[in-house]
């Protein structure tokens, strides 16, 4: 009797575990604060991450995140790190985003996060 209805599917659920290991290292470890992006207004970015300072003052200070989450961002490496390869329409729009981008790596087996400045050539 499941037909009919929206399906929840594993690029979904991978993509929310991405969301929640990035959100517990965040908030819990940096004890900065994540702004999710809600999933309709997702176009590339998927949260902000507000830099709160020692003392517990918002600083104004951002930076964009782009999660990704799966094993299979972990197939291509070279001397440097791990290789992410997106689409030329996110290329195009991060180039264009008014803050800094970071590319997150979620491994979903360790749940190790990887990142990277989003700076185009």
């Amino acid at each position: 009797m499941s037909t009919g209805y929206p399906k929840y599917n594993s690029a979904s659920q991978k993509g929310e575990l991405g969301v929640q290991l990035v959100t517990e290292i965040v908030t819990q470890q940096l004890n900065w604060i994540f702004k999710r992006n809600h999933q309709e207004f997702d176009f590339g970015i998927d949260g902000q991450i507000e830099v709160i300072k020692d003392d517990h003052s918002v600083t104004g200070k951002m930076v964009a995140v782009q999660i990704k989450c799966g094993s299979s961002f972990f197939s291509e490496r070279n001397r440097w790190g791990y290789v992410y390869r997106g689409e030329i329409k996110h290329f195009n729009y991060l180039c264009n985003y008014p803050i800094p981008v970071l590319i997150l790596l979620c491994n979903p087996d360790s749940g190790e996060v990887f990142w990277e400045l989003f700076e185009p050539l």
